[in-house]
């Protein structure tokens, strides 16, 4: 029987579907939840153990990386002058506390990757946050992706025929505590030109697709349900190529096929999908596979 180890939040969908088929496999699924490090649970690390809330990491068999280094949501609050002058050195002292914990977790789950097989690895896993390298890294690559520019503020880029796209794939996951306040400033974007076209959100895993994904047909109407047989062979791989050029080995892609000369866009590569909420939406099977091929390597 394997043990695997789930590296995110217990309340998160994904976390939770993916436990469930790992047990209805007949194998073990352990949350490792790295959120209240260290206030609640206690971690060491030595050369020849990682001892997480009493167990040792280095007997589970395998792990999948949902988040890294994730805090409690930090909202945000405009003061007044006088009251953040009181508030002031309090704050300063909570961020770098934060900051050595981030680190602290970062260390620990690289370690963890050096020891055991890890979907995906924390350098792939980095690609979600940082959008902006990622999309250079598949351009270098080869790989077309839509015309973008980062930039900070509304003002930098006229409006049309542009989206604004948050940093972060999970705007409400604000965790981004070392900028507090924010004043009413908007945080950084990125500003990706909106080609027409039809739209796919494909789930790689290893050096395949899986059965089904999504498809929009441009037009404001909803996503629905498409199957692989009837994804347009060069969408397909330029989405495992988007996946190779990253090393990411479960991850979903989202690309346009624009109207205008059938041409394929990378929009996003993301290697720590929500597909708990697509399951659930969509009747797609995601959790399941991924179960299977961590079982396997686990082996």
């Amino acid at each position: 029987m394997a043990t695997i180890g789930l590296l995110g939040h217990e309340y998160d969908g994904s976390v939770q579907f993916l436990k469930v088929r790992i047990e209805d496999l007949g194998h073990k699924a352990k949350i490792i939840n790295f959120v209240y490090l260290p206030r609640v649970t206690k971690v060491s690390l030595n050369p020849t153990e990682v001892v997480y809330d009493g167990h040792d990491l280095f007997e589970t068999d395998c792990f999948y990386l949902k988040e890294v280094a994730v805090r409690e949501a930090f909202f945000h609050v405009d003061y007044s002058r006088e009251l953040w002058g009181m508030l002031r050195q309090r704050y300063l002292s909570f961020t770098a506390t934060e900051e050595a914990n981030i680190i602290f977790v970062h260390n620990l789950v690289r370690i963890l990757a050096e020891q055991k097989p890890m979907v995906n690895a924390p350098e792939a896993h980095a690609h979600r946050t940082l959008v902006p390298h990622q999309l250079r890294v598949l351009a270098d690559s080869g790989v077309a992706v839509l015309p973008w520019v980062a930039t900070a503020g509304d003002k930098s880029v006229p409006e049309e025929p542009t989206i604004r796209l948050p940093l972060s794939l999970d705007e409400t996951k604000t965790y981004d505590v070392f900028a507090f306040p924010k004043n009413g400033s908007q945080g950084l974007c990125i500003r990706e030109e909106q080609l027409p076209g039809r739209t796919y959100r494909l789930f790689c895993l290893g050096d395949r697709l899986l059965e089904y994904g999504l498809f929009g047909r441009g037009d404001g109407t909803a996503l629905a349900r498409i199957s692989l047989a009837e994804v347009p062979s060069e969408v397909a791989a330029t989405a495992l190529d988007a996946a190779k050029s990253l090393q990411v080995v479960f991850a979903e892609v989202s690309l346009r096929q624009v109207e205008q000369d059938n041409a394929v866009y990378v929009s996003r590569v993301d290697p720590s999908p929500e597909f708990g909420t697509v399951e659930q939406a969509y009747d797609l099977s995601v959790s399941e596979p991924l179960a299977r091929y961590l079982i396997d390597i686990a082996r």
